[in-house]
């Protein structure tokens, strides 16, 4: 026996359907995007969403560096959630514009995968956004060295001024 099915359950069966393909062809293209390029670490800022994945961190927000200017290419900061270990090179020193700054970059190439960046940009370096107490564990000013850290809470940050990408400091599995 032939099942019919009303008009408007057929509509919503339908506009299920297309939602599914819609989020389907979405996703579909931004890994292919990633993956034409070859590194599933890169973005697009044009094609980026909440919700997206970039390095196995998935994006929560997307909302201007800056807070007085509009958000843009040019003028943004994606939050990411996850973690990863990574291993660089830190740096503490006394700074006249920041003060006591604490930052590693010189990462590993394996790390350096770990982490979301825009598409065709350069190395990446990061700042503790718990900074008091990576200050605390990286002490004291002057002080630099190789390290392997696990962080959380990846934030890349990208505007026309003098900004650094932050992550939280988990913990230290080797400092020296």
């Amino acid at each position: 026996m032939k099942k019919i099915y009303p008009l408007p359950i057929i509509g919503l069966m339908f506009f299920v359907l297309a939602q599914g393909a819609i989020t389907s062809a979405h996703q579909i293209s931004n890994l292919e995007a990633q993956q034409q390029h070859g590194n599933s670490n890169e973005f697009d800022f044009s094609a980026l969403h909440v919700g997206d994945t970039v390095a196995g961190m998935k994006v929560v927000s997307i909302q201007p560096a800056i807070e007085s200017l509009p958000l843009s290419k040019d003028n943004f900061q994606v939050q990411f959630q996850g973690k990863a270990i990574i291993s660089g090179k830190y740096h503490y020193q006394d700074t006249a514009a920041f003060g006591p700054y604490l930052w590693v970059d010189q990462l590993t190439p394996g790390s350096e995968e770990k982490l979301p960046k825009l598409r065709g940009e350069g190395s990446t370096s990061f700042c503790f956004s718990n900074m008091d107490d990576a200050q605390q564990i990286f002490g004291p000013v002057g002080s630099e060295g190789k390290t392997k850290v696990q962080i959380s809470d990846y934030t890349y940050v990208h505007a026309s001024a003098e900004v650094c990408n932050t992550a939280k400091l988990v913990s230290v599995l080797s400092k020296n």
